[in-house]
C-alpha cells in the first residue's frame, strides 16, 4: 500500500480476500488491516460468492469484482 500511495494511486484491487477452492486468502482481518493502513480506496477481488457477499458491507470496501458471482448460470439466486 505504501508503494501505491507513493505512485499516487487512488484505487487498488486486493486479492484474494475470500478463500476459494483450497487456495489461501488474505481474509477479512487481513483486508481490514491493509485498508486501514492507507486512504487508498480498496476493491475486493477473489472468492466473492453468495455465502460471503453480505460480509462486503461490513468491510467498507470501495467495491468488489467477481467473475463467478455474476455468471448467469452460477450467480446470486
Amino acid at each position: 500500500m505504501n508503494i501505491k500511495k507513493k505512485q499516487n494511486i487512488s484505487e487498488v484491487f486486493i486479492s484474494p480476500v475470500f478463500k476459494k477452492k483450497g487456495r489461501n486468502a488474505l481474509g477479512i482481518y487481513g483486508f481490514i488491516k491493509l485498508r486501514n493502513s492507507s486512504n487508498i480506496k480498496s476493491i475486493v477481488l477473489g472468492g466473492v460468492d453468495n455465502s460471503n457477499f453480505n460480509k462486503l458491507k461490513n468491510l467498507k470496501c470501495y467495491g468488489f469484482a467477481a467473475i463467478n458471482f455474476f455468471d448467469k448460470k452460477k450467480g446470486p439466486s
